[in-house]
């Protein structure tokens, strides 16, 4: 039996779609203190690694229901995750080096 494979080559993602991408995920590993990874992917049924990939901002575009089921696990509505990674993502992008040292704690460079 043969697959069928698309040959529409797929368009690559903007840096504003991985800055948001890197954003839902910071924001879903901020939303579950109190709970453990490996807790919110079990709620999810979702691997442990994938949940983890996407907290690291390595998932830009995750699935719909994929969010859904992290949203549900967290107790939150999606729309509520979603305004706040686009939040996140927007200051993110207005953050200078010094502005992240400083939000960060970390030494600035001179």
């Amino acid at each position: 039996m043969s697959v069928l494979k698309s040959t529409m080559p797929r368009r690559a993602l903007t840096a504003e779609q991985r800055a948001l991408g890197k954003a839902l995920g910071a924001e879903i590993q901020e939303r579950r203190r109190g709970l453990s990874a490996v807790q919110v992917a079990e709620a999810a049924h979702v691997e442990i690694m994938t949940l983890r990939k996407l907290e690291q901002g390595r998932v830009p575009t995750p699935g719909f229901f994929f969010i859904a089921d992290i949203a549900d696990a967290l107790s939150m509505p999606m729309d509520e995750l979603a305004t706040a990674a686009r939040s996140r993502a927007a200051r993110a992008s207005a953050e200078t080096p010094r502005d992240w040292h400083a939000r960060t704690g970390s030494t600035a460079p001179d």
